[in-house]
């Protein structure tokens, strides 16, 4: 594991970073592999672990909005925009 830099008053010491607390990123994320991220856009350079997350970045792109309030012409990209919406309707 590589050393990190820790400054103490005026002494700079070097002290390996388990020691510290501090692991890789995927120790920090509960064990799951962040540093591969294998679901790429075809747009732009996002990436994520998620393929959930992806298809909901790709409507960004692609203006794909697939949830429709039954009230009125609006439409979201994402189901929560459109639980937020549907309050406006509510008296």
């Amino acid at each position: 594991m590589a050393d990190l830099a820790v400054p103490s008053g005026n002494m700079l010491f070097l002290v390996a970073a388990a020691e510290v607390g501090l692991g890789s990123m995927s120790e920090r994320k509960g064990g799951q592999d962040t540093t591969k991220k294998r679901h790429r856009c075809p747009y732009c350079v996002y990436s994520t672990a998620r393929k959930d997350h992806l298809k909901k970045h790709i409507r960004v792109h692609t203006g794909e909005k697939p949830f429709a309030c039954a009230h009125c012409p609006y439409r979201s990209s994402q189901k929560y925009n459109l639980k937020s919406h549907e309050f406006t309707h509510k008296l």
